[in-house]
């Protein structure tokens, strides 16, 4: 098992160890804060120790995009927080950068671990919900947008295609791991 993927174990646990019980907003709030905060983190990491450049450079178009967008709607938008906090409640921010993550790690490395990633994505939305800082359709559309936003960034790692600057042009190259 890679040590990412302990990571992230370790990470989920000691998050829903904290908060399995969350009985009010502020620990809700605290939970869908760490997730969306924790699967990027992990993403950037998991870059990191594969010593993947193309990855991080996809995962911070990915993320950026899911920001821009997500900020942009929610710039045009203006819908009351549940809690009444705010009027940027459409959509869910955390959500999108959650989803976005998890999808990213997917479609880049697509290992064994892509149902946790998506279930602490989904969580994060959960969370929002249940903090009271969004509606459910707040969290179905941002996760929506981050999940797109990866899915549109991302390549695989098993199949990349890449662009070369030569002399007098470029040379355009597309490859494939066999199996």
């Amino acid at each position: 098992m890679r040590g990412y993927l302990r990571v992230f174990m370790i990470w989920i646990l000691c998050i829903m160890s904290n908060f399995a019980h969350a009985d009010n907003l502020k620990n809700w709030d605290s939970f869908s804060s760490a997730l969306a905060v924790g699967l990027p983190g992990l993403a950037v990491y998991s870059t990191w120790d594969n010593k993947d450049l193309n990855g991080f450079t996809d995962f911070a178009l990915s993320q950026v995009g899911t920001v821009a967008l997500s900020e942009l709607i929610k710039s045009q938008h203006h819908e009351t927080r549940p809690d009444g906090s705010g009027n940027d409640s459409f959509p869910s921010l955390h959500t999108a950068v959650a989803f976005s993550a998890a999808r990213f790690m997917d479609k880049r490395y697509e290992d064994s671990f892509s149902p946790y990633y998506y279930a602490a994505a989904i969580w994060t939305g959960i969370a929002r919900v249940e903090a009271k800082k969004h509606y459910w359709k707040d969290t179905i559309v941002g996760g929506g947008i981050g999940y797109s936003m990866s899915e549109w960034t991302t390549t695989s790692k098993s199949s990349e295609f890449s662009a070369i600057p030569t002399k007098g042009g470029f040379a355009v190259f597309w490859q494939k791991a066999l199996d």
